[in-house]
């Protein structure tokens, strides 16, 4: 929908034919990384989720993630922040399928902050700290509503739940379920969690017992 507004306003405005072009490349980039992300957690379910693991440094893959949201961010006026903390010991996960889940979900929280008009001052920040659970790692902003009802439209395409009355478009819940789809893969999902006064959406990982014989 939004690449054929954008075409429609190239058409009507031929002086904007070269940022309705960009923004088209960057959304269609946007939908093909989405559509790519839900395939792998469909892969990784149709081999039951053997998945290689490995040690994974969470705060590389978020910096990875916030790497390949920038195009989309900027198109939305969304601010990236990277909040990876220090000392954070390395998880035991599949990491392509880790740095996609953060991908899809971060691409979901910037259409669904730039629906609400919050772009300008509600920064998204890419987190991980440490929990008595295991290593906290995901999205956060200033705005709980966003992030609450992104992870409910996300149920609805499970078959959950009854829709609700939100205002956040489809498209943010699509993300969040891919996002989840692939976690779910990797034995963990995605929760509702608070970080430094903010609400967001993260998964707890397992940290990577070193001192583990086998």
């Amino acid at each position: 929908m939004h690449i054929a507004r954008r075409a429609e306003l190239s058409r009507l405005h031929p002086q904007a034919q070269g940022q309705s072009l960009e923004d088209i490349l960057i959304s269609s980039e946007t939908a093909l990384s989405l559509i790519d992300n839900y395939v792998l957690s469909l892969q990784a379910m149709a081999r039951g989720q053997d998945l290689i693991r490995e040690p994974v440094s969470v705060s590389a893959v978020l910096h990875d993630a916030a790497h390949e949201l920038l195009p989309a961010a900027k198109q939305y006026g969304v601010t990236l922040e990277l909040d990876a903390g220090a000392k954070i010991e390395p998880v035991s996960m599949h990491r392509t399928s880790l740095q996609a889940a953060f991908v899809s979900l971060g691409h979901a929280l910037i259409e669904a902050l730039a629906s609400t008009g919050a772009t300008a001052q509600t920064p998204l920040k890419l987190a991980v700290h440490r929990s008595r659970y295991g290593v906290v790692a995901g999205l956060y902003c200033g705005r709980e509503e966003i992030t609450v009802e992104a992870f409910r439209r996300s149920q609805l395409l499970q078959g959950n739940v009854r829709q609700p009355h939100i205002n956040l478009s489809a498209a943010a819940g699509a993300g969040v379920f891919v996002a989840d789809a692939l976690l779910k893969t990797m034995s963990t999902s995605l929760k509702v969690s608070r970080h430094h006064k903010q609400c967001g959406l993260a998964a707890i990982l397992p940290p990577l017992n070193q001192l583990q014989l086998v």
